[in-house]
């Protein structure tokens, strides 16, 4: 039986204490909610507060936390308008996420903590409006040569750098993705872990979904503007990296880990080198229809993701320098427990993942299918998404007279095409950062591998390689679209 005191000695001092359900006794109020909200959605997030303890002895103990909701104006109370959800854990992190709403209306959310004495605590208030889709906006001034300092946001764009709400508004998540398409053991939280749920050595590959969002990127001079929507209808935006044979898809599928057993993405596994772009590719359609290697479409897209979130052309001052400083090739598995706002650091023998992504560089150098560079260093490009090595609808000049290497300061100048190298200058530490190499007739390896230190990141990309080479520091990467 709990004992409640109706005074207590402190220091000499007598304090009276009413009986517990008449007590005045309040909880402390929630003081962290927050709310964000897109296309009919607001997720609300909160610490919860605990019980009131003075020397030892519960003054009032926590009862329930509730969120009300109410349209237009701030709820007053827990009967003022609608309870959408209910906490009963104290000190619990709270993310519920308010389905079903309707777009353009604003919405107000309150916490109310209750006692045990029957005492109510009300938080402050948050409001947001859901909105069909955004569209959001940021430039490059390639004038300058801080990496950073290079990107600008724009007015429209609605979350700050670094922020999970970029991760929830792309909207991709881990999954399994068996031979016969069959989509399994959807995660839609983003960074829980699936711990054995994902290591496996069955029919499925461990899979990242992206859905479908639209680019439009121009250049004027020394600025690039790089738009970024969700809106189907946008005027003038491309989806080259949904697009299967002028058939477009809602998302295509990439390979959470490196190729490995057997054409395989599993976790703890070594992955597979010396095979030519050719080899990778035949394996890859041999699993099923629409398995390929991964292509440039798809490799920009995620890069333009990683530079909305980011904010820096520097990946690896960003998000951490990667393994890039070791002796031999390492197993995937090391990321599946760790989040990426947790685990950067600035280590060169740690491995790495952004947006699931193990190894988006370090390790292995990847082939990339569906560009490449002809005779005279133009830039070819395949936007259907077509694997081989010849069929191509897009033909980019890059401007550059003879085989060069060094790192990108430059982008070329063509609308849709954002991080093809057309400069080269500055070092591993300004502009883009990486390093580049473009020579005729070359085929592309992207990313760097366990050697490459400081030049490796998320824009390094070789295309110098010819279709029939392979080599031990050269692996792949699968899709599905």
């Amino acid at each position: 039986m709990t004992k409640y005191l109706d005074s207590l000695v402190i220091q000499g001092v007598e304090y009276k204490i009413r009986s517990w359900w008449s007590s005045d006794v309040f909880l402390t109020a929630v003081s962290d909610l927050a709310a964000t909200a897109w296309n009919t959605i607001a997720t609300i997030t909160y610490t919860e507060t605990t019980d009131v303890v003075l020397e030892w002895v519960t003054l009032a103990k926590f009862s329930n936390s509730v969120i009300v909701r109410k349209e237009g104006s701030e709820p007053t109370s827990i009967d003022d308008w609608t309870v959408v959800y209910t906490n009963t854990t104290a000190w619990a992190t709270v993310s519920y996420e308010d389905t079903w709403l309707t777009n353009d209306t604003t919405y107000y959310y309150r916490v109310f903590s209750t006692a045990s004495n029957g005492n109510v605590t009300e938080s402050s208030s948050v409001s947001v409006t859901p909105v069909s889709y955004y569209t959001m906006t940021l430039t490059i001034d390639e004038s300058k040569s801080d990496p950073e300092a290079m990107v600008t946001y724009w007015d429209d764009v609605k979350f700050t750098q670094w922020s999970s709400d970029w991760d929830n508004w792309f909207g991709y998540y881990r999954c399994k993705l068996s031979t016969a398409w069959k989509e399994t053991a959807v995660e839609t939280q983003k960074d829980w872990v699936f711990a054995n749920t994902l290591t496996t050595t069955s029919g499925d590959d461990v899979m990242v979904k992206f859905p479908r969002m639209w680019i439009k990127s121009s250049k004027s001079w020394n600025v690039i503007t790089i738009q970024l929507t969700d809106n189907p209808n946008a005027d003038g935006f491309q989806y080259n990296a949904f697009n299967r044979w002028w058939e477009i898809q809602d998302q295509f599928y990439i390979w959470a880990y490196l190729t490995s057993n057997n054409n395989k993405s599993l976790s703890g596994a070594s992955p597979t080198v010396s095979q030519t772009r050719a080899t990778f590719r035949s394996n890859a359609s041999s699993k099923w229809s629409y398995w390929h290697q991964y292509g440039w479409c798809q490799r920009e897209f995620i890069n333009v993701l990683y530079l909305f979130k980011y904010k820096n052309l520097n990946s690896q001052s960003a998000v951490g320098m990667w393994y890039v400083d070791g002796s031999a090739k390492v197993n995937t598995w090391w990321t599946d427990s760790q989040t990426e706002a947790t685990y950067w650091t600035t280590s060169s023998t740690t491995q790495m993942r952004l947006f699931w992504v193990e190894d988006w560089w370090w390790n292995i150098w990847q082939w990339v299918e569906n560009m490449w560079s002809d005779s005279s260093r133009n830039y070819c490009i395949s936007t259907t998404n077509a694997c081989d090595d010849s069929t191509y609808d897009t033909t980019i000049s890059s401007w550059i007279s003879s085989n060069s290497s060094w790192y990108m300061n430059k982008a070329i100048w063509n609308q849709n095409w954002i991080f093809l190298p057309s400069w080269f200058s500055g070092d591993a530490s300004t502009y883009y950062s990486d390093y580049c190499y473009l020579y005729a007739g070359g085929f592309l390896g992207v990313g760097g591998d366990r050697s490459s230190g400081s030049s490796a990141g998320a824009f390094h990309c070789d295309v110098k390689y010819s279709a029939s080479e392979s080599f031990s520091n050269v692996g792949s990467r699968l899709m599905y679209l």
